[in-house]
């Protein structure tokens, strides 16, 4: 069963390919940021999306905006993964080098 995180999205349930396509070229032709970020809280369910979304829709100035809509653990969540994959010597792209460049709060312990 994919994993839940607070902010919503999950790590898993990838939209049908046709939708996310669609859904690239919607948010290539949108002019501003706030609409984009609208459109990703209200149809974006999964980080696998989120992460095509963040490589093919989003700039550099914009990565900030979009990390703020996700929970310290999803955040956590990408970063492990962008980590894990580094490992491997593959290239990251620049919204993964952003995420490693932003401040993440350490996870609180209960």
């Amino acid at each position: 069963t994919p994993a839940v995180f607070a902010g919503g999205f999950k790590d898993g349930d990838k939209m049908d390919d046709r939708n996310l396509r669609a859904l690239i070229e919607e948010l290539k032709t949108c002019r501003y940021l706030k609409d984009k970020l609208q459109i990703i809280s209200t149809l974006v369910g999964s980080l696998r999306d989120l992460k095509e979304l963040l490589k093919e829709c989003f700039w550099e100035e914009e990565y900030l905006s979009v990390f703020a809509l996700l929970s310290d653990a999803e955040k956590e969540y990408l970063r492990r993964d962008i980590l894990q994959r580094q490992d491997d010597s593959s290239s990251l792209d620049p919204w993964e080098l952003a995420l490693l460049k932003s401040e993440i709060p350490p996870a609180t312990q209960s």
